[in-house]
C-alpha cells in the first residue's frame, strides 16, 4: 500500500516532454500538465511521450494517463451526441416551418369545402320538404350550357346528390386532417393523400382554381428530403 502510493507520487513528479506533429519537442512538463492537454484535446492517446529522451512511446501505454483518455473519450462522445441532438432539432425546426404554410392552407381549404357542403346539405333537405326541385333563377343572357348543368342538377335524383354530398363531406374532412398532419409532420400519408385529393377539380368544386396548385405544393412538401425524413409515419 505504501509502496503504491509512492509510486503514484513519483509520477506525479515525473517530468515528461511531448513530440508534437510539427517535430517539435515540447517540455519537460509535469502530468498534471500532460493531463490538463488531454482534457483540451491537444493531446490523445497516438502522441508521443517520453521521459528519459530515449524511450518515445504513445501515450496511451502510460498506465498514468489512461484515466485521462478515458474521461477525454468520454466527454468527446457526450460531445458528439450532444451536437448531433442539435442537428437532428435544428431539422426538424426548419422542416416544421417548411410545412407549416402549405398545411395551414389546405386546412382551410377544407374547411372552406366543408362550409359549401352544409349549405348544400341544407338546401337538399329544404328542396325535398318542398317538393319538387326548383331550378335555380339564372340571368338571360347565362351560357346555355350552364343552363343545362343546374337543370340536370336539379333533376338528379335525391340518392346521388345525398351521395355526392357524403363524398364531399370525406374529402372535405380528409383536407384538414392532412393540414393538419402536414403541420405537425405526423402522418405523411394522409397529409400526401389530401395534396392528391385537392389537386382533382371535381372533388374541390368552385375551387379547384385554388386546390390545383396549393395540391402540388403539398405534395412537393411532403416529399422534399428536407422534410419527409420528419415525418412520424
Amino acid at each position: 500500500m505504501t509502496r503504491g502510493i509512492f509510486n503514484q507520487k513519483e509520477d506525479m513528479m515525473s517530468l515528461y516532454k511531448v513530440k508534437g506533429s510539427d517535430g517539435g519537442v515540447y517540455g519537460p512538463v509535469l502530468s498534471v500538465v500532460v493531463q490538463q492537454w488531454i482534457a483540451e484535446g491537444r493531446l490523445n492517446g497516438d502522441s508521443v511521450l517520453s521521459v528519459d529522451d530515449t524511450d518515445w512511446r504513445p501515450l496511451r501505454e502510460f498506465p498514468e494517463f489512461a484515466g485521462s483518455l478515458a474521461s477525454a473519450a468520454a466527454a468527446a462522445s457526450a460531445a458528439a451526441a450532444a451536437s448531433a441532438a442539435q442537428g437532428v432539432i435544428s431539422g426538424w425546426q426548419a422542416a416544421v416551418a417548411q410545412a407549416k404554410t402549405p398545411g395551414l392552407l389546405l386546412v382551410l381549404l377544407g374547411s372552406l369545402m366543408g362550409i359549401f357542403t352544409l349549405v348544400s346539405m341544407v338546401m337538399l333537405v329544404t328542396q325535398s320538404a318542398g317538393g319538387a326541385p326548383a331550378v335555380p333563377t339564372l340571368p338571360a343572357n347565362s351560357p346555355e350550357w350552364l343552363q343545362n348543368f343546374m337543370q340536370m342538377q336539379a333533376n338528379m335524383p335525391k340518392w346521388v346528390s345525398w351521395a355526392q354530398l357524403v363524398m364531399g363531406v370525406l374529402v372535405d374532412a380528409l383536407m384538414v386532417v392532412g393540414g393538419l398532419q402536414l403541420m405537425r409532420l405526423g402522418n405523411r400519408g394522409l397529409a400526401m393523400a389530401a395534396g392528391i385529393v385537392a389537386m382533382v377539380p371535381c372533388f374541390t368544386s368552385c375551387c379547384c382554381v385554388l386546390g390545383l396548385p396549393l395540391g402540388i405544393w403539398v405534395v412537393m412538401t411532403c416529399s422534399a428530403p428536407t422534410v419527409r425524413p420528419h415525418f412520424k409515419a
